[in-house]
């Protein structure tokens, strides 16, 4: 059985390569109504409406600073991935996305 990722992320680009990536590694992106093994959260309010349920990644911004990061591990994300080369979430695919 494969896991189930939500994938809750509002810039389309992003999205789209992202649903595309995990297909390919073998997961299956959750239903809307199904409890997901895997949250990744593109926004807060994704981050508070599955912390606690869910471990959740937030997919943070290359220009976010270490005041924001931090503050998204005060929050209670599990885990935190920001770009960062200046092509953002677009090198995921190639192993260069900082994930941490």
């Amino acid at each position: 059985m494969s896991m189930t990722v939500l994938l809750a992320e509002r810039e389309a680009a992003t999205r789209g390569l992202l649903e595309r990536q995990l297909k390919v590694d073998g997961f299956e992106l959750a239903e809307p109504g199904c409890a997901p093994d895997l949250v990744l959260a593109g926004d807060e309010a994704t981050l508070e409406r599955w912390r606690g349920e869910a471990p959740v990644i937030v997919l943070g911004r290359a220009e976010a600073d270490a005041v924001e990061r931090v503050r998204a591990f005060r929050r209670g994300c599990d885990d935190l991935c920001v770009p960062e080369t200046e092509f953002g979430l677009a090198e995921l695919g190639s192993g260069t996305c900082g994930c941490g």
